[in-house]
């Protein structure tokens, strides 16, 4: 759109014409011309088509304007669905294309208990195992403090690129690190690279959870008072690392329950919503009993902010949380 400035007279156009009689009585002093130029554009702009309001695609439209062969796939379905800088509309995209082309995600469900403990950690330091798309990463990384960042640890290339894409396409970028490599080369570095972690988020491979947690035990990467969130411990399971909460007596936590995310809508023998829950537990070796007992707290109002009451960890009842 051109706006043409009504105090300015073209060579050769008639100074007398009606129009030109009106616009110099707009423009009488600049407060007044800039008045006319504002109304003018405001009018303008009313007239202007405006970016529809985010609509779900039913699959067949996704079946037949995408594929998702790679993980980049995703990328334009998000793009062409979520506003940039809309962390909440990227998400909505990926939720809605996995309806259609399923991934492995914690999803709406995990992914809210996920951002609960992060809002009330409040870490400086939070590291994620296993990242996939980035969609987890996003949820974090929209709930970090001032001055937080997150360190991603995905061994998948084609991850990697599909997480960079969606956390810049996100506006989170500039507060994720991300360490391409598996967890069992990465970890054992992170805590002399980055320090002390406040959170870790264990959602790789489920047989590697006890292992890299212990890595990061010994090497320093948790310490007194950090916090860790598994997810998949009774489905597809996590055993080892329930037994090394359960028994190591350096941890308090609990379950908390939610569905198994990943769908096989294809599947007629998949039985939806199976069962799951994420361990929630806190460090508590090396803490002061005051400490001990303000994480407990903290525990248990996590417990309270969630819509399904919280369980002790198998094996051995760690607190007795009320909800």
């Amino acid at each position: 759109i051109r706006l043409t400035d009504p105090c300015h007279t073209v060579a050769g156009s008639p100074s007398h014409s009606r129009h030109a009689v009106q616009a110099r009585a707009a423009c009488g002093n600049l407060v007044d011309r800039r008045a006319f130029l504002s109304m003018t554009a405001s009018v303008l702009l009313a007239t202007l088509p405006l970016r529809p309001a985010h609509a779900e695609v039913s699959p067949s439209d996704i079946y037949a304007r995408y594929t998702y062969q790679r993980p980049q796939d995703i990328l334009g379905f998000v793009r062409d669905q979520a506003p940039a800088g809309d962390a909440e509309a990227t998400l909505a995209a990926i939720d809605e294309f996995s309806v259609a082309f399923p991934m492995y995600k914690i999803g709406a469900e995990k992914g809210l208990i996920l951002e609960q403990l992060v809002r009330l950690v409040q870490p400086q330091l939070v590291v994620e195992l296993g990242s996939f798309i980035g969609y987890s990463a996003v949820r974090i990384a929209r709930n970090l403090p001032p001055g937080a960042r997150l360190v991603c640890v995905e061994a998948n290339a084609e991850c990697v690129e599909a997480m960079e894409g969606v956390l810049r396409h996100a506006g989170l970028r500039e507060r994720v690190v991300i360490e391409q490599g598996l967890a069992s080369d990465v970890v054992p570095r992170l805590a002399q690279q980055y320090g002390v972690a406040q959170l870790l988020f264990e959602d790789h491979c489920k047989q590697c959870y006890e292992g890299d947690l212990i890595t990061a035990e010994k090497t320093g990467l948790l310490g007194p008072g950090s916090w860790l969130i598994a997810d998949n411990v009774l489905y597809p399971g996590a055993p080892e690392l329930l037994a090394h909460l359960a028994d190591s007596k350096m941890w308090s936590g609990v379950l908390a329950p939610a569905k198994y995310e990943y769908d096989q809508a294809w599947n007629p023998s998949w039985e939806a919503g199976k069962p799951d829950a994420m361990a929630v537990a806190v460090r508590t070796v090396g803490l002061s009993q005051a400490q001990t007992d303000e994480t407990a707290k903290q525990l248990q109002s996590f417990c309270g902010s969630l819509a399904t009451a919280c369980q002790p960890l198998p094996l051995a009842p760690i607190l007795d949380v009320q909800t």
